[in-house]
């Protein structure tokens, strides 16, 4: 299932109303601190892995999907000015291509679920383990770069905001494709970097440089290297319950992530539709405060 017909499904009733309450407003300073505040707060990575674990991608898009959320918040301010070429480019692409990327990422933590479920019956019947993940679609259609910086008169709050949204979306995009084994996304992680002017630019390449350099997820790979190590054993019964610990905690791993990508389309979709709203009033021509 397509993570829209997921969202309409969970759409009605109470889920609705909830999603449908008028948003706080949000001050492009307040947009600003919390993305600090969520950059820092990501849990470090382990510095010696070559891999990505799957519970730090998770974090990651929970993290853009509360982002998202601090934009749509801070669209819904009546007191911004803004123009509708602040928000054309976003809406024309970069909007559209996130839920996009986000349906591909569910179908590939979908495709490894599957499997996962595979392999554990394999390793309850004693047969051959059936385990052959492949790496996440190369065709994703979605910007692993970061745009050009606002600068002078065309740097009002709201395209400094869409800025920070894209290229935050850039990063963890990169990071979870490069996690499920992308060679491109993974290459794509060595530029992805702000302007060090940018309140939030250390916080942010931090991140980036700490991802940078890796691919795979840790517990794909010890889920592989496990399978390897029962075909090569010389007992039927050897390395078994090392297969079923690491085949559980990828498990663990793939709820979470599967989780964090359903609430970044429903985050995404409703960023997606404030800056709709926000474009056909058509605020006018004034910059932004």
């Amino acid at each position: 299932m397509f993570l829209t017909d997921k969202y309409r499904s969970s759409s009605h009733g109470h889920g609705h109303d909830r999603h449908s309450k008028k948003l706080h407003n949000y001050s492009p300073e307040a947009f600003e601190e919390a993305l600090i505040f969520r950059l820092k707060s990501l849990p470090p990575l382990p510095p010696s892995s070559p891999s990505i674990p799957l519970s730090w991608l998770a974090s990651a898009v929970r993290l853009l999907s509360a982002t998202l959320s601090s934009f749509a918040s801070l669209l819904s301010d009546p007191s911004l000015s803004l123009s509708v070429a602040d928000l054309s480019p976003h809406l024309d692409s970069s909007s559209a291509s996130l839920l996009d990327a986000a349906n591909s990422i569910s179908a590939a933590v979908d495709r490894l679920t599957s499997l996962r479920l595979h392999l554990r019956l394999s390793l309850r019947r004693g047969s051959v383990p059936l385990w052959d993940p492949e790496p996440a679609s190369a065709s994703l259609a979605f910007p692993l770069s970061v745009p050009p910086a606002p600068r002078g008169r065309t740097a009002t709050s709201v395209r400094r905001a869409v800025f920070a949204v894209e290229a935050v979306s850039s990063l963890v995009v990169g990071s979870v494709l490069a996690g499920l084994g992308h060679a491109a996304a993974a290459a794509s992680l060595t530029r992805i970097r702000v302007p060090a002017e940018l309140p939030w630019a250390h916080a942010f390449n931090a991140v980036a440089s700490a991802v940078q350099g890796r691919t795979g997820a840790a517990e794909i790979a010890a889920v592989t290297a496990a399978v390897e190590k029962l075909k090569a054993a010389a007992s039927g019964n050897d390395g078994v319950e090392e297969a079923v610990v690491a085949t559980e905690e990828m498990a663990e791993g793939l709820e979470a992530l599967g989780n964090a990508v359903d609430g970044l389309f429903r985050a995404g979709l409703r960023a997606r539709n404030a800056a709709m709203q926000s474009f056909r009033a058509g605020l006018g021509p004034n910059k932004c405060k």
